[in-house]
């Protein structure tokens, strides 16, 4: 029952990523999932979340480099782990952790573009559905928050 619910919340998350045209996320375009699933971003992420939540993904450049890059690898281990540590940064007004994220990501840093991820992040962790996410969804999402204010 609770597998089923698990996969059910992971789908439904999926489903409500962005379509990203700035290039691949680690957490839908890497690892087992995007294998099985290269066309189907949903099936990705639930492959992924299903086999090991996602962790595959993370390393898979390693055992498949085609599956993602590098920086995009980087990126994405760097958000995983760092994650709480950006988010009460963010709520605090600071942004060492999150301006490291950026640089990582070969982007500009800026105040705009510092203030929009910030704002998106307070926006994600105040949604509803932030409770019921596991840690790697939350990643996922950050990383997307990331992606979004760098290409802006």
């Amino acid at each position: 029952m609770y597998k089923s619910k698990l996969t059910l919340c992971i789908i439904l998350w999926a489903l409500s990523l962005p379509v990203s045209a700035q290039g691949p996320n680690p957490f839908s375009d890497c690892g087992i999932g995007a294998a099985l699933f290269p066309n189907t971003n949903w099936a990705a992420v639930t492959s992924n979340a299903t086999w090991d939540l996602g962790i595959t993904a993370l390393t898979s450049a390693t055992a498949s480099p085609e599956t993602c890059t590098a920086r995009d690898k980087k990126v994405a281990v760097y958000i995983r782990d760092t994650y709480d540590r950006i988010v009460e940064e963010s709520a605090r007004g600071q942004s060492q952790h999150l301006s490291a994220a950026f640089e990582l990501n070969n982007c500009s840093i800026n105040t705009q573009t510092i203030e929009s991820a910030t704002t998106s992040i307070r926006q994600n962790v105040t949604s509803d559905t932030y409770p019921l996410k596991q840690h790697i969804e939350k990643a996922a999402d950050l990383y997307n928050i990331i992606d979004t204010a760098c290409n802006v």
